[in-house]
């Protein structure tokens, strides 16, 4: 369980960093309109983090991080019978969902 690794405030914390970063990395694209250049930077510069994140996330959780911060979709997770199980429609859903016993 995340829990056991991390707090709440720590969590929320991890998730602005990734935030922060995404938003530098589109900043210096946005500035420079050398697009692959920056993919290949972002990659080597988050290389060593992606790394530790798969030992430290289970592969769930980072998956569900993963989902919820880069893909634009409607984040909820639907059971077998197509019912909403659960929202992730803010951090604070992510860190319950990831809780949950």
């Amino acid at each position: 369980m995340l829990k056991d690794k991390m707090n709440k405030e720590q969590f929320l914390e991890y998730l602005k960093l990734l935030r922060d970063r995404s938003n530098f990395i589109d900043d210096v694209y946005n500035s420079s309109r050398r697009y692959i250049d920056i993919i290949e930077l972002n990659d080597f510069l988050t290389r060593p983090y992606t790394f530790i994140e798969k030992l430290f996330f289970s592969e769930e959780e980072y998956d569900i991080i993963g989902w919820y911060l880069w893909e634009n979709v409607d984040h909820k997770i639907y059971n077998s019978n197509n019912e909403v199980i659960a929202d992730l429609c803010n951090d604070e859903a992510v860190w319950e969902y990831l809780n949950q016993e």
